[in-house]
């Protein structure tokens, strides 16, 4: 791989893809519909795991000259540009989300009378700490508040979870290797789950770190891959789907072969393999690298995180009509993906515009004055 390369418009794709089908399977699950594929949107999600696994390495591995994880400053660097990242959009859909709850939780107490279903039983949390939890992103640690808002928050706490732990990952990495550092950092984890069952077990969604750090590993050394820092990976992304099935509460067999082949794939997309794989790899690259799908990729943070405060109350609407729950569920999902599409999407690109990616911006100026480089980083380089 190049190393001047920048962003991949083949993971951009895909994170539009991963957006589009969590998106989708919400307005399954709110419309009381279950389709092959779509109502596995969950896996949506992992996806977002893995990808961020990715990014993170493939982005240290074009800024290693200018920013080495020797330095104590490339830590600051890091955690203040993914800080950045996401609180800018985060804490006002937080705030708004817990001011509005009552209307979101009476929502979902009209969609389960109609589709009853143990993802829209749950309400959320108003109290204080919980808030607090959330503010500070420790709340990915309490079983009791990791999934205690009207937001699909879980996956966020455990992504500032990895964004805290990575630079010194990358330090074991330095010294140890990435197949290495990655089989240890999830084996631990998965020892540790066969000790405390209760704990960990207790998590109604994977909000904690040590529940999926094999699969940002397992996205990790994708990256590493690609760049041709580590030797065959292809094992270990077929091993530890599997042993975190004997581990891990929650992973069972069908999800460990999904992961795996979500793995598979973003290791087929990214990675030379060959002419022979190429010829079959090349048309899925291009449609990953469609308009559409890049635009998806770009919205994509927006749009997952503030789908559910659309989705929930508008499919309540739609069931005040008596007619609406009697039609086939084909036609109800239509009829809901569409509406909700025409509110999510304008909103996702407002947020985009006026928060996401202003909040980006002023992140990166802030590392440049307080923690100045001598180098400058390539513009391809930046986009994050």
């Amino acid at each position: 791989m190049i190393k001047g390369k920048g962003w991949l418009g083949e993971v951009e794709g895909l994170r539009g893809l991963a957006s589009l089908w969590v998106f989708a399977f919400h307005v399954g699950i709110a419309c009381g519909t279950a389709f092959p594929i779509i109502s596995s949107g969950g896996r949506g999600v992992d996806l977002f795991i893995l990808i961020s696994g990715f990014i993170m390495v493939h982005q240290f591995l074009q800024r290693e000259d200018v920013e080495p994880w020797n330095d104590t400053a490339t830590f600051w660097r890091f955690w203040i540009r993914r800080f950045f990242r996401i609180a800018p959009l985060y804490y006002p859909l937080l705030i708004l989300s817990l001011l509005f709850h009552r209307v979101s939780d009476g929502a979902r107490d009209a969609i389960v009378l109609h589709f009853p279903s143990p993802m829209m039983a749950r309400h959320s949390n108003p109290s204080t700490f919980n808030f607090l939890s959330h503010l500070t992103f420790i709340f990915g640690a309490l079983p009791h508040f990791a999934s205690a808002t009207p937001l699909p928050d879980w996956s966020i706490g455990l992504e500032v979870q990895f964004y805290f732990v990575f630079p010194f990952l990358m330090l074991f990495i330095l010294k140890f290797g990435h197949r290495k550092t990655i089989f240890a950092v999830s084996a631990v984890p998965m020892t540790a789950a066969l000790l405390v069952p209760i704990y960990f077990g207790s998590f109604t969604m994977p909000a904690f770190l040590p529940l999926r750090m094999y699969l940002f590993g397992m996205g990790m050394l994708i990256a590493a891959k690609m760049h041709s820092a580590t030797g065959r990976i292809w094992p270990l992304l077929i091993v530890l789907p599997i042993a975190a099935h004997f581990t891990i509460p929650g992973v069972n067999v069908k999800l460990a072969v999904a992961q795996i082949f979500l793995a598979l794939f973003l290791y087929l997309v990214t990675t030379n393999n060959g002419p022979n794989c190429e010829r079959f790899v090349v048309p899925i690259r291009r449609f990953l690298s469609g308009e559409i799908l890049q635009k998806l990729g770009l919205l994509s943070y927006s749009l997952y995180l503030m789908h559910l405060l659309v989705v929930i109350p508008l499919s309540a609407l739609l069931l005040k009509h008596s007619r609406f729950s009697m039609l086939s569920a084909i036609t109800r999902f239509l009829i809901s993906f569409s509406v909700d599409c025409c509110v999510v999407l304008p909103l996702a690109m407002l947020l985009y515009t006026f928060l996401e990616k202003p909040g980006v911006r002023f992140g990166k100026r802030l590392v440049d004055r307080l923690l100045p480089r001598g180098e400058r980083i390539p513009a391809a380089v930046q986009h994050t």
